[in-house]
């Protein structure tokens, strides 16, 4: 190769490299600015584009990052049964502190538990509230989530900034909410994890009653329902006995470091009993029910015993649900479907608790 080749060759090399170099740092200033995940707030130190709060519908991205940066002394964590019915409204009304919704679409026991621990040990909780679903412990599902060890301030920051603006997963989101500006604007869930009523929600919530308007929309979710536990094989005892031993371990750690625990069974309409009884499923339930209680009951002598209610009977039958709702699940429904309640049955939750 000649030499004005190899100039040639060189040049168009480094012109490549920053190129590249200029663009990734271009990516990088727009993950700052934006801030997918909700972590940075304050810290920014100049004006942002977006609203606070977390923009992308990936809790698994966002979620374990909360506690780097917020400050609570409460949360609550679970599925999106969780998510969708708790609200601020439900904590402050009972003067229980800052509390912090960690709930996670489709999460499962693992998760939950890893999710957990470090929240325990970190010294910063006072009470920890768990919702317990069926499906938790009987799905096989690795967890897919990270985990951040929390220590002290300095350290905490230093996590979420690498992982909340300069990760692969912070430049994945940062181009979905690029992409979905609403949510650049009013963010799906704040800073604690409660869902912001916005443009994301409303648009979903209508997408849901239009839905809900066609006559055969039970019919349609109650045969997903009843897919799903029917693909679900519960009777493999080691993965279940793994579950409840994960449990059982979570609780211990709660009383080693004086955290108190609030669990419970979450309600569930009338309907998903009887598909759970279709499915065969219902019998495992029930067992379900009271090896839960067997675990809390073996839990009394430690210095802070968990405490525990069991709402699903709340709802279980047609007569206690309000007229209206045995066709639709359309307000005064107190469902949005066959699993997730409203928030005013997560504010009747808190109250029991306090009772």
């Amino acid at each position: 190769m000649s030499s004005s080749n190899e100039k040639a060759a060189r040049s168009y090399l480094w012109s490549l490299a920053i190129i590249l170099f200029l663009a990734f740092g271009l990516i990088m200033l727009l993950s700052w600015i934006v801030d997918p995940l909700g972590v940075l707030r304050d810290d920014r130190g100049f004006p942002t584009l977006c609203a606070d709060g977390i923009k992308t519908t990936d809790d698994r991205a966002s979620i374990p990052l909360l506690p780097l940066k917020t400050d609570f002394n409460q949360a609550i964590i679970g599925t999106s049964r969780i998510k969708r019915g708790f609200t601020h409204r439900a904590f402050e009304k009972n003067a229980l502190g800052k509390t912090a919704n960690l709930g996670i679409n489709g999460l499962n026991l693992n998760e939950l538990h890893r999710l957990s621990m470090p929240l325990i040990r970190s010294e910063q909780l006072d009470t920890l509230w768990a919702g317990l679903d069926f499906r938790m412990f009987i799905m096989l599902k690795p967890a897919k989530m990270e985990v951040y060890e929390i220590s002290h301030e300095s350290n905490n920051r230093w996590q979420s900034y690498l992982v909340g603006t300069l990760s692969f997963t912070a430049l994945r989101e940062t181009n979905y909410v690029l992409r979905h500006f609403h949510n650049c604007r009013t963010p799906i869930r704040d800073y604690r994890g409660f869902i912001i009523k916005g443009k994301y929600w409303n648009k979903r919530n209508k997408a849901l009653n239009r839905k809900q308007n066609q006559p055969d929309y039970m019919e349609r979710r109650g045969r997903k329902l009843f897919d799903r536990f029917s693909s679900i094989d519960a009777t493999q005892p080691a993965r279940y006995q793994y579950h409840l031993a994960l449990l059982e371990q979570l609780m211990k750690e709660a009383a080693d470091h004086s955290v108190q625990l609030h669990l419970f069974i979450n309600p569930s309409p009338p309907w998903y009993f009887d598909i759970l009884e279709r499915a065969g499923k219902l019998d495992e339930y029930r067992q379900w029910q009271l090896d839960i209680q067997a675990l809390i009951q073996n839990a009394h002598h430690t210095a802070i015993p968990p405490k525990f209610r069991d709402f699903s009977d709340w709802y279980a039958h047609e007569d206690s649900m309000p007229p209206g709702c045995h066709d639709s699940f359309a307000p005064p429904c107190p469902f949005y479907d066959f699993i997730h309640y409203r928030p005013q049955v997560g504010t009747q939750i808190v109250k029991e608790f306090q009772e």
